[in-house]
């Protein structure tokens, strides 16, 4: 059985006297003294299995509607785009499909495309022109939803999954507040996004040929929403760069099973993210997270010149972040002596030299001599790591007097950073004497500042804290002087040894 099309062609009159029928496949509205006329056309589909492709004709503004999966053969309607106020698709029962091609600019009209799919397994296609942006809605009830492009949107019911390719970004908005997530891999060179949103069901989206994908479970949070988004085998989706995260509020998760990750958070001071097995994450943007955790053998790398923010941080022993040349604020200052850890392991155990090892490392500083990975307490209480120049105590991108004083002050004494500890051996020893003497006189000009870049801030100067980045230098009297110290806001350095310069 064919299809019935149901449409007005542009010159349809309208019967005044109100004939039976003369209106039918018309939407008319009164204003400003007009009755504004435009076609609203109807495609019905039969009991078996139908598609059908929708595309705008790459001559002419016309909407054309072929039965098939392609362009191929005769429409089995078309009309000018200017003269059609919606599409409707009612394809009642089978495996029906709808696909909405934009290659040759957007379909839609203005009241956009309605599609029943009816039962069944039915499905949409969106294929983009490869620029522009795509916006799935799922909807209040199980199959139905709104894709929108530009200021139309296809609205949809009974399908059950969503795939969407030639974008340059996608995004994907729950419709409730408590999000059950999963990314997996259908088939290679896809990323799929299947769930619950308040328990509800919503539609799979597929996605591939996709720059940057948007998974935001916070637009409807009311009050503390938990969510849980669980990422199986990393992020695949061909030309797919950004994984972008809008966690919102509440208790929530992300766990990485396994796969590469690149990730940009939006509002995440709500979220925790595990990474297990081999996964690796990338954080490809400055970011606030509430924890970071690594597990097994996963690895974590921050992007060129970006700011991490976290509450707590896990490492474990056979795990490994890279700092890169960005900084790490962690706001609990507890894990000050475990951070230090973290960056003993990447600076004396690896199998490569300095910096190879597991832990809290830099490749930044692995490639570049002259520095070495800092860690500090901040006068606001937070723990601050980030590349520093070797023998650069009090972190002003200088190595000077001031530093030689605060080592000498704590020689053959307990060490950190800050008193004079470089090689992570927790004790400030000629070792270390003949490190900042090998690097006196050094200045680093760094090029340009990051995002989130904190203001100057001051080391905590507290010499009953084993924990604290203090430093002091004898006086006469035996008194001892405390010196502030002025954290510079990091800057993303260049090539190797960039900026540096020797002052004899």
């Amino acid at each position: 059985m064919s299809p019935m099309v149901l449409a007005a062609s542009a010159t349809t009159g309208l019967d005044v006297n109100g004939a039976a029928g003369s209106e039918t496949g018309l939407v008319y509205t009164y204003a400003d003294g007009s009755i504004d006329i435009s076609a609203a056309s109807s495609i019905m589909g039969t009991d078996g299995d139908d598609s059908y492709y929708v595309r705008r004709s790459s001559a002419y503004d016309v909407v054309e509607v072929y039965s098939g999966t392609s362009a191929v053969g005769t429409p089995i309607y078309s009309a000018p785009l200017a003269d059609i106020r919606n599409i409707s698709f009612d394809t009642g029962a089978g495996n029906d499909q709808l696909i909405v091609d934009l290659v040759n600019g957007t379909p839609l009209p203005p009241g956009g495309i309605n599609y029943a799919a009816g039962t069944d397994n039915d499905s949409l296609t969106v294929i983009g022109d490869g620029s522009g942006a795509g916006s799935y809605q799922p909807g209040i009830t199980t199959g139905s939803g709104n894709f929108a492009i530009g200021a139309s949107a296809i609205a949809f019911s009974g399908v059950e999954p969503v795939t969407a390719s030639n974008f340059s970004s996608l995004s994907i908005t729950t419709p409730f507040a408590g999000d059950v997530i999963t990314i997996d891999k259908p088939a290679p060179g896809q990323n799929r996004v299947s769930g619950t949103s308040d328990g509800l069901g919503f539609s799979s989206l597929t996605v591939f040929d996709i720059n940057e994908l948007l998974v935001d479970t916070a637009a409807h949070d009311t009050g503390d929403a938990d969510d849980s988004i669980t990422i199986t085998d990393g992020i695949v989706a061909s030309g797919l760069h950004a994984l972008i995260i809008n966690a919102g509020n509440g208790t929530n998760v992300l766990a990485i099973q396994n796969g590469a990750v690149p990730l940009r958070v939006i509002d995440g001071e709500d979220l925790a993210i595990d990474v297990h097995n081999s996964g690796a994450i990338s954080l490809i943007g400055s970011q606030a997270l509430r924890s970071l955790n690594l597990h097994d053998s996963s690895k974590a790398a921050v992007a060129n010149g970006q700011n991490i923010i976290v509450h707590d941080l896990t490492i474990a022993p056979s795990a490994q972040m890279d700092l890169n040349d960005g900084e790490l604020h962690v706001g609990n200052n507890g894990l000050f002596s475990t951070i230090r850890s973290y960056i003993r392991n990447a600076r004396n155990t690896g199998l490569s030299g300095l910096w190879s090892g597991n832990g809290l490392t830099s490749s930044f500083v692995a490639a570049n001599s002259d520095f070495a990975v800092a860690a500090i307490i901040t006068s606001n209480g937070d723990v601050l790591v980030r590349y520093a120049l070797i023998g650069d105590l009090n972190l002003d991108n200088a190595v000077t007097i001031s530093d030689f004083i605060d080592l000498a002050a704590n020689f053959n004494g307990s060490g950190i950073w800050a008193t004079g500890d470089l090689n992570y051996d927790d004790l400030t020893t000629i070792s270390d004497f003949i490190d900042l003497a090998s690097h006196f006189g050094q200045t680093y000009t760094p090029p340009s500042a990051p995002a989130f870049a904190p203001a100057s801030q001051a080391i905590v100067a507290s010499p009953t804290t084993s924990t604290s980045e203090t430093s002091s230098s004898p006086q006469k009297g035996n008194k001892k002087k405390t010196h502030s110290r002025r954290v510079v806001p990091h800057h993303r350095p260049g090539k190797a040894r960039p900026g540096i310069s020797r002052h004899e």
